[in-house]
């Protein structure tokens, strides 16, 4: 009987394993809002960390953080430290006024997500489109590599509702006019 449950395991094991080859490794989530200010003012709450804590959907009150490099635009480097969401940094990889900014985001031990900021003027103001988009390929630790590819088939969902927060709070200041 234990040989056959072993045995039961190992071949769901196995499967899962080839299972995870035949997924996607690349992950890609859009989401967007139109905010009631001109592009102008949406870039410059996104192109400098100092208000980062206030709109990001995954700040909590235990995380550290620290900054480096250049205040705002390209190499602003944002670090934190967290027992609830781990440690990691966040760097502004390209940043061009009022159209684009592009961050890396690296987990410790989890791999590298890029995510961009895509303003567009309109009519009401901004639309602004924030993607978020990791290769899984890349991941070196192995088990968050095979693994991560199933994850990947719910991450979708979760980062879109956090996202969604996290436009809603961007919306939020810049339209009040605190930034």
């Amino acid at each position: 009987m234990l040989r056959k449950l072993l045995m039961l395991l190992m071949g769901v094991l196995l499967a899962l394993v080839v299972g995870s080859f035949f997924l996607e490794d690349r992950l890609l989530v859009e989401r967007s809002i139109t905010i009631n200010k001109p592009p102008a003012t949406v870039f410059r709450l996104l192109n400098s960390f100092t208000h980062y804590p206030e709109w990001s959907p995954w700040h909590d009150q235990s995380m550290q953080y620290q900054h480096s490099g250049p205040e705002q635009g390209l190499g602003a480097v944002l670090s934190w430290q967290s027992l609830s969401r781990g440690d990691g940094i966040l760097e502004i990889t390209e940043s061009v006024p009022v159209k684009k900014i592009t961050t890396r985001m690296e987990f410790i031990d989890r791999g590298t997500v890029y995510s961009r900021f895509l303003l567009q003027p309109s009519s009401a103001g901004t639309d602004l489109r924030w993607q978020y988009e990791v290769d899984l390929s890349e991941i070196e630790n192995p088990f968050y590599r095979y693994a991560g590819r199933y994850m990947a088939l719910l991450m979708g969902k979760w980062i879109a509702e956090d996202y969604d927060r996290g436009l809603e709070e961007i919306r939020r200041l810049v339209e009040s006019e605190n930034t």
